[in-house]
């Protein structure tokens, strides 16, 4: 970020403030599940993952990059919602497994797909 955005390394903490203040708007994942599905909640929130890291991944100015991370935070957040509301829905008797399963698949897919990214 410091070298493709011209931010100095005394700023870089902001970014982190960016991700913050957009997970901060991750609930209203409880309102996309309601107005859609549980399902194409999930995939607009991973859509919206998928253009912030876009977005950062070719900031070459501070905003793009605040945007971007912005973004990110709130996609992800309402990710991770949507997917504690899906586990209520797929299995309303045991909800706090399906929950937890569907975290395990969201941190195996971080996994898999840091390594295939690689550094």
């Amino acid at each position: 970020m410091v070298r493709d955005t011209g931010l100095g390394t005394d700023q870089v903490g902001w970014l982190w403030v960016a991700v913050g203040a957009g997970g901060l708007v991750g609930v209203l994942a409880g309102r996309l599940v309601d107005l859609t599905s549980p399902s194409r909640a999930f995939l607009a929130c991973a859509a919206g993952v998928l253009l912030a890291t876009g977005l950062v991944s070719t900031a070459t100015q501070p905003w793009v990059a605040v945007l971007g991370l912005a973004l990110f935070g709130a996609a992800y957040m309402a990710l991770t919602g949507t997917l504690i509301l899906w586990g209520r829905v797929l299995r309303p008797q045991d909800a706090g497994q399906a929950t937890a399963w569907l975290f395990l698949a969201l941190s195996v897919g971080q996994a898999v797909g840091a390594a295939l990214v690689g550094p």
